[in-house]
């Protein structure tokens, strides 16, 4: 097996700090923030999830997650459909506009990441990216 080159273990690092700002930089003046629009992905993505689906998702602290979720009922973007403790998460219309937002301008900044790509290199990214996810989701299921 060759052998592993340290820029795939920063990439993570580096496209975080390259998105994050200028995502935040796109929501200014807007009820969302960057931290919190993974979530809403999921959300959108998985409707009736709870908090313990969204962080085996997105490898996040479920502590962290649950403050991020509660912020987001207060505002209105998200409304919690169960009772009791557990949670079945939904986007309300105002979470829907504010995520179809910011899924278009994670859009542009993706773009802008993969601009020098051909289409091909583009495609076989996705599908190596589609495997990591794949077994990065299997050590989050045990």
């Amino acid at each position: 097996m060759p052998e592993m080159n340290d820029d795939l273990f920063i990439f993570h690092a580096k496209t975080r700090s390259y998105i994050i700002p200028r995502l935040s930089k796109a929501l200014e003046g807007r009820p969302i923030m960057a931290s919190e629009v993974s979530a809403m992905i999921i959300v959108n993505d998985f409707p009736g999830c709870n908090i313990k689906d969204i962080c085996l998702r997105i490898a996040a602290d479920k502590g962290a997650m649950t403050n991020r979720i509660k912020r987001l009922i207060e505002i209105g973007m998200m409304e919690n459909r169960s009772e009791g403790r557990a949670y079945s998460l939904y986007l309300t219309e105002a979470g829907q506009i504010e995520h179809d937002y910011a899924r278009k301008e994670l859009k542009k900044l993706n773009d802008a990441l993969l601009i020098n790509l051909t289409d091909r290199q583009r495609e076989t990214l996705a599908k190596l990216m589609a495997k990591i996810s794949d077994v990065a989701d299997l050590g989050y299921r045990y």
